[in-house]
């Protein structure tokens, strides 16, 4: 994410950018007057180079004093001290280098006090970040992303006078953020984020005059944001990011003061209270915006907004209410949106029709009007406007059309669901092999679930599953939501399923339709199959969602691989759920925005897996905590009982149906209905000639119906 800004954010690294090119894919020369180099390197400082390069797993030739003069890609000398008679290293551009495996070498780190950037970014580099890297004066470039380091983050870099860019972001780092990063003065870039780091943000950063990039996204971050991060340059400030933490509290509205921000990321914490939209909406170079899981009693868009330059719009599940504001259609630049999960209402603005957008997301609203047929034209790759109220004239989108999802489900057809049975459940246990084919656990035979669309009703019609949401990445998309992962080295537990499972971008809910009332366990069972691998960095990968059966959240910020104890490992969790009158049973996985948050749209090569974000789930099964079938039930010791006291009648009933009696006869008999007499013709009356409108049930006693007597009886 770093690089893909810099050249953006701080043209003054245009050239250090094309040195750091020429180092990747050639040699940088040493610095030189053109005296031979040889001998000028001191023994100490190439003893140390040498010891440094093997462990970081360096497998050529043997570093000497006269290494300055040979060919070695990403090492740079400087031959011009003391005269140009004596050289020392000052780079080493180590960057995607797959046979660097190792460690830094911290002792053989100190012995190199000239060195003015390190970059080992994009290798497989173990162990932790030395704390003698602190000791190194002259570093002003510190480029470690995309390893696997862990441990804390040194307190001594906070002793670096001149280090101007630090970017430790997707490793494995945990601990607290050293508050000494604050003494930092000339820092302009800091990238932390992708690791899993704790602890609240350390005030202290205020301080950074200079810091024009913080990304601190997707760690375990908590508290409020800092009242004195309002002391960062307005001006110079330009990418901010704390998305995917657990940051509490207001956003703050001095966020809006912060008027050269070009990106804007608090997506998937634990905001509360209404957004400062009105202030945020007008920043004026603002391109990316994403907003999300924000808990409020809500509010409306502003009145007026301006945002000329906005190309990623995302302000999802904040509780918006009120309709859509006709401004977003002078947003030109305009080509991602995404207001999903809000309470929006209204139709769709027709001023929207002047633009021209890659996605657009408006799922889970109560958004209603005919959609206009300018739509499918005006949407490049995607749409969602799943679960809402719009209608669809004959002359309007068809299902499919410009990759619109307008079909089932919407807001009418999940309030059908529920009527669906009509009062007349079938089943008592629901079994789903989530993702994969037809199988037998425990059994049990699990129904395939492999279909990748957004909707899919089973065949026997018993369940049916939804999916929203996007990936973010061009190089996935519905085809993914069933992930066929070569699990490798998985436990027993987690081959029952097989090897694919259900994956979901955002919003995932299965339906079990017609099931009787009462007591159900519920066992959800998961494995982290997709962020596994150390080749792409998904092994860095942090899945979060949360859990809702019946519409209670039962797991909140789950995350399978810390509870499974790692990749590839089952782990099952189980619930109990009441099914009521209506018989339709919910099981409702959701990403609210936290662990992995990759920004939509930004084509990534290394990290792309990380997009496969959201839900991830391998199989369901519903079972009944009570019997059916066998025994006698209270319900069926009833029917007994209402059997015995209503058999005469039935068979007089039977009787007139056949027209074995006479009319007279219908008078004449009588039977006692809780101790009170009723002729046949009252009770015939009462059931409308037995009715099929006053039909209550049906039963393994016959067709029940409902007789309104005399005596409210």
């Amino acid at each position: 994410m770093a690089k893909l800004y810099l050249n953006k954010l701080f043209p003054k690294l245009v050239p250090s950018l094309a040195v750091l090119l020429l180092c990747q894919f050639g040699y940088v020369a040493s610095q030189s007057t053109g005296l031979s180099n040889s001998n000028r390197l001191p023994e100490g400082e190439a003893k140390a180079l040498d010891e440094l390069m093997t462990t970081l797993g360096w497998g050529f030739q043997q570093i000497s004093r006269s290494s300055c003069d040979n060919y070695f890609q990403g090492i740079t000398c400087n031959c011009t001290y003391e005269n140009s008679t004596v050289c020392h290293v000052t780079r080493l551009e180590l960057s995607s280098r797959e046979y660097l495996t190792g460690q830094i070498n911290a002792t053989a780190l100190t012995s190199l006090d000239y060195l003015e950037k390190i970059d080992l970014s994009n290798n497989q580099l173990h162990g932790s970040i030395p704390v003698t890297m602190g000791s190194l004066s002259s570093l002003y470039y510190i480029y470690l992303s995309r390893n696997f380091l862990n441990g804390s983050i040194p307190s001594s870099l906070g002793n670096l006078p001149s280090l101007e860019y630090l970017i430790l972001n997707y490793n494995m780092l945990s601990g607290q953020i050293p508050p000494e990063l604050g003494n930092l003065s000339n820092l302009r870039l800091l990238a932390l984020g992708f690791n899993e780091l704790s602890g609240q943000l350390p005030p202290e950063l205020g301080r950074l005059g200079s810091l024009g990039y913080l990304e601190l996204g997707s760690n375990n971050l908590s508290g409020e944001l800092p009242g004195n991060y309002s002391n960062f340059s307005s001006d110079q400030l330009v990418f901010f990011s704390v998305s995917g933490n657990r940051l509490t509290g207001q956003i703050p509205r001095f966020i809006a003061n912060w008027t050269g921000l070009y990106f804007l990321s608090l997506c998937g914490n634990d905001f509360e209270g209404e957004l400062p939209l009105e202030k945020i909406l007008n920043l004026p170079i603002l391109e990316y915006l994403f907003v999300s899981d924000v808990r409020s009693s809500g509010f409306p868009f502003p009145k007026n907004a301006s945002m000329k330059e906005i190309r990623y719009l995302m302000i999802r599940n904040c509780s918006i209410s009120g309709e859509i504001p006709p401004y977003i259609g002078d947003w030109s630049s305009l080509k991602y949106l995404d207001l999903s999960f809000n309470n929006l209402t209204g139709r769709i603005p027709d001023s929207m029709k002047n633009l021209n957008l890659t996605k657009m997301f408006l799922t889970r609203n109560m958004l209603s009007g005919t959609l206009p047929p300018w739509l499918p034209h005006k949407i490049e790759d995607k749409a969602d406007l799943s679960y809402n109220d719009f209608e669809i004239p004959n002359d309007g989108p068809k299902k499919g059309e410009g990759k619109l999802n307008i079909s089932e489900p919407n807001r009418n057809s999940i309030l059908d669901l529920k009527n669906k049975c009509r009062g007349k459940p079938k089943y008592n246990s629901l079994y789903i092999n989530c993702g994969g084919g037809e199988t037998v656990v425990d059994g049990k035979v699990f129904e395939a679930d492999s279909a990748t669309l957004n909707y899919h009703l089973a065949g026997r019609k018993n369940w049916a599953y939804s999916c929203s949401g996007d990936f973010g990445s061009k190089t996935y998309d519905s085809s993914d939501y069933i992930k066929n992962v070569d699990c490798g080295v998985c436990d027993s537990a987690a081959t029952q399923f097989n090897t694919p499972t259900r994956l979901c971008p955002l919003s995932l809910t299965y339906y079990g339709f017609c099931l009787f009332k009462g007591n159900y366990t519920v066992k959800l069972y998961f494995a982290e199959t997709v962020y596994q691998t150390d080749e792409d960095y998904s092994n860095l990968g942090k899945r979060v969602f949360d859990v809702y059966i019946q519409g209670q959240r039962e797991l909140k910020d789950f995350n399978i691989k810390e509870m499974a104890g790692g990749t590839n490992k089952a782990w099952t969790a189980n619930f109990t759920a009441h099914v009521g009158d209506d018989h339709l049973l919910t099981i409702h996985f959701f990403w609210a925005g936290k662990g992995s948050f990759q920004v939509p749209g930004i084509s990534y090569s290394s990290t792309a897996a990380l997009s496969l974000n959201g839900p991830l789930v391998s199989g369901i099964s519903v079972t009944a905590n009570f019997k059916v079938g066998t025994g006698l039930s209270p319900s069926q010791i009833a029917g007994i009982t209402a059997g015995s006291v209503f058999a005469p009648l039935l068979l007089l009933a039977f009787m007139w149906k056949m027209g074995w009696l006479r009319k007279s006869e219908l008078d004449e008999l009588t039977i006692e209905v809780q101790g009170k007499p009723f002729t046949l013709k009252q009770i015939i009356d009462a059931t409308r000639k037995f009715s099929p409108k006053m039909e209550i049930g049906r039963g393994r006693f016959g067709i029940v119906y409902k007789a309104e007597l005399p005596n409210k009886v």
